[in-house]
């Protein structure tokens, strides 16, 4: 049932990834593409690569290993039952040099109408999923360059905003609602004959997202149109933020609790502070406004940005070895610098 770049290998990963995913061979190059990195990846190359075939995915999983393929293939199994959302809805292929194999994921079913990723202004988009018989309510939102999200038509969106565009599809299932897929696409502005000739310089706009001053900006304009006070950039939780980045780029990890040990509530307390009420938010992404903008489409985590209970915010971020940013937003009610011998009960 698998797409094999071998035939050699077939059987056992056929018997390892049975009921786990369903063979797309439109994801065979993108496979044989994750095999030459060595490492697993989900980038735009590999979109790029499955879209040449006729398959316009919004996401990827990547897992690559080395190994005997019995050990290999039920490493990739198990690897393939933890993937959330449930992969069990998955396009998947599989891919093998030597004893290095690669299995690249599409999960659930969602692939673009009109467009691929790249996209001028004014073209339109229309995502088309197809969801199994537990799954309803399915609802796609877009994150605006400017920030502002909302929802996507059935009957498609028109881009027009120059630059990117995050869209996120969810559906509610047995589990809780649940994001499907996630995609972006970079839409390019116009470019007239006059200013061809003659570029002049040109002032970002004030929605524009430039650095984390714009993040926040963006933040409290939703919270406006919700009702809710601006949130105030707090040092003391800028601090914790950059460090618990710093920490999940170490390990490559986006989590809220990497052990069990590990608290957001926990780490305030572990630096003096105090609060009445907190929500973390956590985001892998190449820049910072992309990881805002992946945020913003989100519905848990821009819930939590509009908490009218939450007053302050402080953000952090750091590369890991290969360069990907980690993006930790803390937000927080009276978050204050304490003697902790004074919060004991």
């Amino acid at each position: 049932m698998t797409a094999l770049a071998g035939t050699a290998h077939a059987s056992v990963w056929d018997d390892a990834l049975a009921g786990r995913c369903q063979s797309e061979p439109r994801l065979l190059s993108a496979a044989t593409e994750a095999l030459a990195h060595h490492s697993p990846i989900d980038d735009q190359a590999l979109r790029d690569r499955a879209h040449a075939d006729g398959m316009s995915v919004p996401t990827l999983h990547t897992w690559v290993g080395r190994g005997d393929d019995a050990p290999s293939a039920r490493t990739a199994a198990r690897w393939l039952a933890d993937l959330r959302p449930t992969s069990i809805w998955a396009r998947c292929a599989v891919a093998h040099q030597g004893d290095l194999h690669s299995v690249v994921v599409a999960p659930r079913a969602a692939e673009l109408s009109g467009v691929s990723f790249r996209a001028r202004s004014g073209d339109r988009t229309r995502p088309v999923v197809a969801l199994p018989a537990n799954a309803h309510d399915v609802r796609v939102d877009v994150a605006r360059p400017d920030g502002i999200v909302e929802p996507v038509p059935s009957s498609g969106y028109s881009l027009i905003a120059p630059g990117t565009h995050v869209f996120q599809a969810t559906a509610e299932t047995a589990g809780g609602r649940l994001t499907f897929a996630r995609w972006e696409i970079v839409v390019e502005a116009a470019v007239s004959a006059q200013s061809a000739a003659a570029p002049a310089t040109v002032r970002p706009a004030a929605d524009t997202c430039v650095d984390v001053a714009d993040v926040v900006r963006a933040i409290n304009r939703e919270r406006a149109a919700a009702g809710a006070r601006p949130l105030r950039t707090d040092p003391v939780l800028t601090s914790i933020a950059r460090a618990r980045a710093e920490r999940l780029a170490a390990e490559h990890r986006v989590a809220h609790r990497l052990d069990q040990a590990d608290d957001p509530a926990l780490r305030l307390a572990d630096s003096a502070v105090a609060a009445d009420a907190l929500a973390e938010n956590v985001a892998r992404a190449p820049t910072v406004c992309e990881a805002h903008r992946g945020l913003a489409a989100s519905p848990s985590h821009r819930a939590n940005r509009q908490n009218p209970l939450l007053e302050s915010i402080g953000h952090g971020w750091a590369r890991d070895s290969e360069r990907q940013l980690y993006f930790v937003e803390i937000l927080a009610t009276h978050a204050r610098i304490v003697d902790m011998a004074d919060e004991r009960p």
